[in-house]
């Protein structure tokens, strides 16, 4: 007996087997799941790479930031330090400036001029009465202080907590002696006359140092004397001049020709010699004045000429000798 299945197949027309339904997979199925499994898988690995590039490229960007950090705190420590420098540059030039002031090219030996005083009043009748130093300090900027803060008030990139550059002064040194005395003669002409020959000897009066070098009293002071007061008066009973002038130096300073311009003063130095110097200051007797006009002083104008041609005589007497 033959047996027909009228029921229609489960695979396009074939009939049944009459095994379970869907026990096979088919190779398309196998296969997409495969590519679904494989794009997961690629999927995450990418993203776990990605992950941990991102987490690198995090830690070496706080590394860099914290070197960006500790760079900017050693540039704000190098900038202190350079301040500080800079403030220390401008104290150690500020006091090498007043250092150098205090011992100028073209300092006065104040014990080496009253030597010399002293020596040009041998063999006249002029004693000494008085010496008097004054002296009065100034304060000028120098001019690297001065070109310094300029170019610190023009530049325009300045930082905030900058501070104008401090002035540097160097001292200026005015100092001037007073001298006082009394001139002795038989009478007022020959009382001058011991006075004016005073004079012409202290400005051509030369001092050889230790040293072997020859001073004159007129080195680094004006060449004229600014004269005091002149009186005839009695000591002891007998008839005197007293008489007072004044020797001013140049000013001193670091730069003896910086300080000569600032005052006006005309150097002598030591290169006049001691005879230019006596033959410039004899008419000149007592700083400015001439003989005519301490003869009129103490009340003798008629007998100044007398009194005046004789020291000239004996001052180029001397200069010949």
């Amino acid at each position: 007996m033959i047996k027909i299945n009228l029921l229609p197949s489960d695979s396009g027309g074939k009939a049944a087997t009459g095994g379970p339904r869907g026990s096979m997979a088919t190779p398309g199925a196998a296969l997409f799941y495969g590519l679904i499994a494989t794009v997961i898988v690629a999927s995450c690995a990418y993203a776990w790479f990605a992950f941990s590039a991102t987490q690198d490229a995090m830690k070496r960007l706080k590394a860099e930031e914290r070197r960006r950090d500790d760079k900017r705190k050693q540039l704000v420590d190098k900038e202190k330090e350079f301040e500080e420098f800079v403030q220390r540059s401008s104290d150690i030039e500020e006091k090498f400036a007043v250092v150098q002031a205090l011992n100028p090219e073209n300092r006065l030996y104040w014990s080496e001029k009253i030597n010399m005083i002293a020596k040009a009043r041998l063999d006249l009748a002029v004693y000494v009465t008085k010496l008097s130093l004054t002296e009065k300090i100034e304060e000028k900027e120098t001019q690297e202080s001065i070109k310094r803060r300029e170019e610190w008030k023009n530049r325009k990139n300045k930082a905030a907590n900058e501070t104008e550059p401090k002035a540097i002064k160097r001292p200026i040194i005015n100092q001037s002696l007073l001298v006082e005395g009394i001139a002795y003669g038989t009478d007022s002409p020959s009382q001058l006359r011991q006075l004016v020959l005073f004079n012409e000897h202290l400005t051509s009066m030369t001092w050889t140092r230790q040293n072997g070098k020859t001073a004159h009293f007129i080195d680094n002071m004006e060449s004229e004397f600014k004269p005091g007061s002149m009186k005839a008066v009695k000591v002891g009973g007998i008839n005197v001049l007293r008489f007072g002038f004044t020797c001013v130096a140049l000013p001193q300073t670091d730069n003896s020709n910086t300080s000569q311009t600032l005052l006006g003063a005309t150097t002598t130095g030591g290169a006049a010699g001691p005879a230019g110097a006596g033959s410039k200051a004899a008419g000149k007797a007592g700083g400015g004045k001439s003989p005519a006009d301490f003869q009129a002083a103490i009340g003798n104008k008629g007998s100044a000429g007398g009194a005046a041609a004789k020291p000239r005589a004996s001052s180029r007497k001397e200069e010949g000798e």
